[in-house]
């Protein structure tokens, strides 16, 4: 499960689809089962690909991640 904010998604310079579809591949290959990735390893991966510098952010980003273990 992969809840955000809108801060996440949405900036000035961007098409807010193109960020949505950036969001949904990189958690798409962040939860494939051949990686095995840790929920914090999946909100980084998200992070890293949609506000790679917190600094710039133009709005409060908020992420949770929650894998259920098989």
């Amino acid at each position: 499960v992969v809840a955000y904010s809108d801060g996440l998604v949405e900036n000035h310079s961007d098409r807010l689809d193109d960020r949505l579809q950036t969001l949904q591949s990189t958690v798409t290959a962040a939860c494939d089962p051949a990686r095995a990735g840790s929920a914090v390893a999946i909100a980084a991966e998200v992070l890293d690909a949609l506000i790679p510098d917190p600094e710039q952010a133009e709005d409060d980003v908020c992420l949770l991640v929650v894998r259920r273990e098989p």
